[in-house]
C-alpha cells in the first residue's frame, strides 16, 4: 500500500500587482520607493544598479534580487549600454522559508522558461490587453512565480553581496546629493564627503552611471522637481527652491530630460 504524500505549500503567492518588461535607456534612473509587498528584479540584458536601504548592488545579465516589503529601493542603468529589466510585484500568503538578506541570484537556463511563460501569459492578462485569456491564467501565473522563487532559493550560494570601494564611494556621494538636493554643491564637496579625490569620483560615476557626478546630481534634482510640481508650488518657486539659476534654465533642463515642459507636466497631473 502506497503512503499518501501531503502537499504542504512552502510558498503561496496570494496576489500579483504588476508585471513589467522594461527596456531601459543608458541614462535611466528611478528615484526610489517603498511598498508593503514583495518585488523581484531580473536583469535580462545590460547591468542595473540597485540600492536596498543603505546597501548597494550591481546586477548583471542573468542576475536577480528579491526585494522584501517596506525596503526603500531605487535602481538605475550602469554604464553606457541599455538594459532590460523584468519586474514582478506580489504578495505571499504562506511563506515557511526565509529569504536571505542581500542575496543576488543567478537565473539559470532552467529558470528562463518560467520567466518566458510569466511574460507570455502575464503581460496581456495584467494589462487587460487580451479579450480572452487561456484557462486558469491567474492560477498558472501563481504557480510559475512560486516555481521561480523556489528555484532561486534552492541555490547553494545564498548571498552574493556587492561590496567594493567604488560602490561605497558611489553610495556616499548619492546620499550626500539627496541630503542637499535643494542646494548648489560642488564636485569638490561631493568628493570630500565621499572620502575620495575628484579624479576618482569621476571614474566611479562613469562606471555606475556613464555620466559625471554633477550631471547625476542635476538629474536627481529634476526627478525630485516632479514631486514638487505635483503640489501647489508654482513653477517659478520650484526653480528657486532647487537653486536653478533661473526659471528658464530649469524649464530647459526639464524639457531636455523628460521631453516635456514643467508647465505641461504640471497641467497633465492636475
Amino acid at each position: 500500500m502506497r503512503l499518501k504524500k501531503i502537499l504542504d505549500p512552502v510558498i503561496s503567492v496570494s496576489s500579483i500587482y504588476t508585471l513589467y518588461d522594461l527596456n531601459l535607456k543608458k541614462d535611466y534612473m528611478f528615484y526610489g520607493e517603498t511598498h508593503h509587498f514583495y518585488e523581484i528584479n531580473i536583469v535580462l540584458s545590460g547591468s542595473v544598479g540597485l540600492t536596498i536601504d543603505d546597501k548597494l548592488f550591481e546586477l548583471k545579465k542573468g542576475q536577480a534580487f528579491i526585494i522584501k516589503p517596506d525596503c526603500f529601493h531605487k535602481n538605475w542603468v550602469i554604464g553606457q549600454e541599455e538594459a532590460r529589466l523584468f519586474v514582478i510585484t506580489f504578495d505571499i500568503q504562506t511563506f515557511s522559508v526565509s529569504i536571505p538578506d542581500n542575496a543576488v541570484y543567478s537565473i539559470s537556463n532552467s529558470d528562463l522558461p518560467y520567466v518566458g511563460r510569466i511574460l507570455q501569459e502575464g503581460l496581456p492578462w495584467i494589462n487587460s490587453e487580451a479579450k480572452s485569456t487561456p484557462l486558469a491564467t491567474p492560477h498558472m501565473l501563481k504557480n510559475l512565480i512560486e516555481c521561480l522563487i523556489i528555484s532561486m532559493l534552492r541555490q547553494s550560494h545564498e548571498a552574493s553581496v556587492f561590496t567594493s570601494t567604488s560602490g561605497d564611494i558611489f553610495y556616499r556621494a548619492v546620499h550626500f546629493m539627496n541630503s542637499n538636493i535643494k542646494e548648489n554643491i560642488t564636485i569638490d564637496q561631493i568628493a570630500r564627503y565621499s572620502n575620495t579625490s575628484v579624479a576618482n569620483l569621476k571614474k566611479v560615476f562613469k562606471k555606475f552611471t556613464g555620466n559625471g557626478a554633477i550631471h547625476h546630481f542635476n538629474a536627481l534634482k529634476l526627478e525630485y522637481s516632479k514631486e514638487l510640481l505635483k503640489s501647489e508650488i508654482p513653477i517659478c518657486e520650484v526653480a528657486v527652491l532647487l537653486s536653478f539659476s533661473s526659471q528658464n534654465h530649469y524649464a530647459q533642463s526639464f524639457k531636455k530630460a523628460f521631453g516635456i515642459t514643467p508647465s505641461k507636466f504640471k497641467a497633465s497631473i492636475n
